[in-house]
């Protein structure tokens, strides 16, 4: 990474794949993450794994991470670089490794993920400020977001609250959607 900073100037964040592993260190996937668009960034849709190396610049910037975003940190900290214009690169390749087990927040308390994230769209689409450009994706982040929780649902077999409604939100998902 080092030497692909000192080779590559203009790149101000860099990241790669991540090898998910069990409590007992064995290999069970490899998460391979993809280039971030603005348009994925700005709805939640992607994979970056926190397992990246950003530039002091894109920090003097854009400051430090948010603190009400405990479970939703890092992915609005890329949405950020990408909103202020960093570019950020995805190289291919394992550059770290992410434990799974079942006391882990990411599979423990996925609902709050899902939760924080919409606390992150619902602050971004509610800055007056936010370019036309971008807040044309807001549709698409409601969207994800309704995917993200009928996922949870169904896999913790609240299977009413799982349906998708059609097209009027059920009394079940209110509450839920991008403001």
């Amino acid at each position: 990474m080092v030497e692909t900073f000192a080779n590559h100037p203009e790149i101000d964040m860099f990241y790669g794949d991540v090898n998910i592993i069990d409590s007992a260190g064995s290999v069970l996937y490899i998460s391979a993450s993809d280039p971030l668009s603005l348009e994925a960034a700005v709805a939640g849709d992607f994979t970056v794994m926190q397992q990246s190396a950003w530039r002091r610049r894109v920090t003097e910037q854009i400051g430090d991470f948010v603190e009400d975003s405990h479970f939703a940190l890092d992915g609005e900290y890329w949405m950020r670089m990408k909103l202020a214009g960093f570019r950020l690169e995805y190289i291919p390749g394992i550059r770290a490794e992410f434990r799974m087990h079942d006391a882990s927040k990411t599979i423990s308390l996925r609902r709050r993920f899902i939760d924080d994230w919409k606390k992150v769209l619902d602050r971004l689409y509610a800055d007056p400020t936010l370019p036309e450009h971008v807040r044309r994706y807001r549709p698409m982040a409601q969207e994800f977001l309704e995917w993200q929780y009928a996922k949870v649902d169904y896999s913790l077999r609240d299977y009413d609250s799982a349906r998708p409604s059609s097209g009027e939100s059920s009394a079940a998902n209110a509450g839920r959607g991008v403001a």
